[in-house]
């Protein structure tokens, strides 16, 4: 919620929803619009784009960030 450790938990949500739809969907029908697959599907695209982007400029992995290179060592 606060952006915390975002792309590692995007990254196991992305792989569990993949599983789902191709353990359970995926033996009715090829597409997700022919084996109700598409909720499936659409999660784990999105999760997978979170994983990729970040939890963005506002988050906590964000803030983390920008305070330990604002710190250089001398």
């Amino acid at each position: 919620m606060l952006g915390a450790a975002t792309r590692p938990a995007a990254t196991l949500a992305s792989g569990s929803m993949a599983y789902a739809y191709f353990v359970v969907h995926q033996p009715e029908a090829l597409f997700p619009t022919q084996n109700g697959g598409v909720e499936a599907a659409l999660y784990a695209w999105a999760f997978l784009a979170i994983a990729v982007l970040g939890a963005g400029p506002w988050s906590i992995d964000a803030l983390w960030h920008r305070r330990s290179a604002a710190v250089v060592p001398a």
